[in-house]
């Protein structure tokens, strides 16, 4: 079971003296209710209209709250934080890196200049 809300304007017909009910859900002009109106949950067509507040003045009818689900498997461990390197680490260990990689650069590149 489900409930929704409906505002129903009553509007004269000046024309053929009538009245005429306007239907709106939100600010949405809409059918009646009872016009092809299917069950949100499985799609059904065969539902049936019962006046406003009926659920609140028949709480036996509404749905309990579905169970929580069975955890089966145990909780996944933390992951551990990623390892941060220390400013001084890199650069103790880069600055060499970097110069004799430049000076073997530099030692093949003049090697292969013609000298006179």
């Amino acid at each position: 079971m489900w409930e929704q809300r409906y505002t129903v304007r009553t509007v004269s017909d000046d024309h053929h003296g009538g009245e005429i009910r306007v239907w709106k859900r939100g600010s949405v002009t809409v059918q009646p209710p009872w016009v092809s109106v299917s069950c949100p949950g499985c799609g059904a067509y065969q539902v049936t209209c019962l006046p406003y507040g009926f659920l609140s003045r028949h709480p036996e009818l509404t749905a309990a709250p579905e169970p929580r689900p069975l955890r089966l498997t145990p909780p996944a461990a933390p992951k551990a934080a990623p390892v941060v390197w220390p400013t001084r680490l890199l650069a103790a260990l880069g600055l060499p890196v970097l110069a004799f990689v430049g000076y073997e650069l530099w030692r093949n590149l003049a090697g292969l200049s013609p000298s006179h």
